[in-house]
């Protein structure tokens, strides 16, 4: 027969002043998330919960989506009708 998979609620991140336009997996530590209170976060993944790391407003108007270019890279587009290149430096 058919197998029902169940799915549970294992975090709540919370950091966003307004509405997530969207969120992309960066690489198996790193997630990034876009908002329309203009700005992106980089959340990090320790011990199971996810830590807010960086926190950056560069775009003019509401950031509405993010794209993966490789595991240290990301696009970002906005209402500002611009996209802008992020590459995570290495510290």
């Amino acid at each position: 027969g058919l197998v029902k998979n169940e799915y549970y609620l294992i975090s709540n991140i919370e950091g966003h002043e307004s509405h997530i336009t969207c969120i992309i997996k960066l690489n198996n530590d790193v997630i990034c998330s876009c908002s329309t209170d203009q700005f992106i976060k980089i959340w990090n993944i320790e011990n199971g919960e996810f830590k807010e790391v960086n926190s950056f407003k560069s775009h003019e108007n509401n950031v509405i989506c993010l794209n993966k270019i490789q595991d240290d890279m990301f696009c970002s587009g906005s209402d500002d009708n611009k996209i802008k290149i992020w590459k995570l430096s290495k510290k």
